[in-house]
C-alpha cells in the first residue's frame, strides 16, 4: 500500500512539473517574440509607406485610440472597484495591519525611484545602443527605433530598400506563423499554467 502512494504522489508530482514546464515554456515563446514582431512589422509599414505624412495621421490616430482605450479601461476598472468593493469583508485590524506593512515597503519604493523629467523621458526615447534596446526589450526605443529604419527605408530609392523590406516581410510571416501556432496550443498551455 504505501509503495502504491508513493507512485501516485510521484505521479502527481511529474504531472505538476510537466505542467508548470508548459505554462512557462508559452510564457516564453510569448515574450521571444514580442520585440521581433514590434520591430519588422513597424519597418515594413512605416517602409512601404509612399507619403511620410500619412504616418503622421496614423500616429495621431493610434495615439488617439491608445487614450481612448486606456481611459475605458480605468473606467471600467474604477466602476468595478466602487460597485464590488473587493476588501470590504477584511476586518479593520487585518486592514490596519496589511496597510502598516505595505507602507514601510512603499516608502522605501518611493524613496529609491527618481522620477525622470519630461525632457530626460524625451531623450530616453532615442536609443544610445540599438542591440542593448532590443535586449532589454525596452519596447519605446524599440519602436522609436523601428519607425525611424521604416521611414529612412521609404526615403530611399525603392530598388535599394527592396531587400530590406523582402527581409521584414519574410520574418514577418514567420512570426504571424509562430502566433497562429501558439493561439492554436494557448488553450492547452493556459490551462498548464492554472
Amino acid at each position: 500500500i504505501m509503495e502504491g502512494k508513493g507512485v501516485i504522489a510521484f505521479l502527481f508530482g511529474a504531472a505538476s512539473h510537466l505542467n508548470h514546464s508548459i505554462g512557462q515554456i508559452f510564457l516564453r515563446a510569448l515574450r521571444l517574440i514580442a520585440v521581433p514582431i514590434v520591430v519588422v512589422s513597424l519597418i515594413l509599414g512605416a517602409g512601404q509607406l509612399n507619403d511620410v505624412r500619412s504616418l503622421g495621421r496614423i500616429g495621431f490616430k493610434t495615439t488617439a485610440i491608445y487614450l481612448f482605450t486606456t481611459a475605458m479601461a480605468i473606467s471600467i476598472g474604477l466602476v468595478f472597484a466602487n460597485f464590488l468593493q473587493p476588501g470590504r469583508f477584511v476586518s479593520k485590524t487585518v486592514r490596519d495591519s496589511l496597510a502598516l506593512k505595505g507602507s514601510s515597503l512603499a516608502q522605501g519604493k518611493i524613496d529609491s525611484a527618481i522620477s525622470p523629467g519630461f525632457w530626460e523621458n524625451i531623450v530616453n526615447i532615442v536609443p544610445t545602443n540599438p542591440f542593448s534596446a532590443i535586449v532589454e526589450g525596452n519596447m519605446i526605443q524599440v519602436v522609436f527605433l523601428s519607425l525611424c529604419v521604416g521611414i529612412l527605408l521609404s526615403r530611399i530609392p525603392k530598388r535599394q530598400a527592396k531587400s530590406i523590406l523582402d527581409l521584414s516581410e519574410a520574418v514577418n510571416s514567420v512570426l504571424i506563423a509562430l502566433v497562429n501556432f501558439l493561439m492554436k496550443i494557448s488553450p492547452i498551455a493556459v490551462f498548464c499554467l492554472m
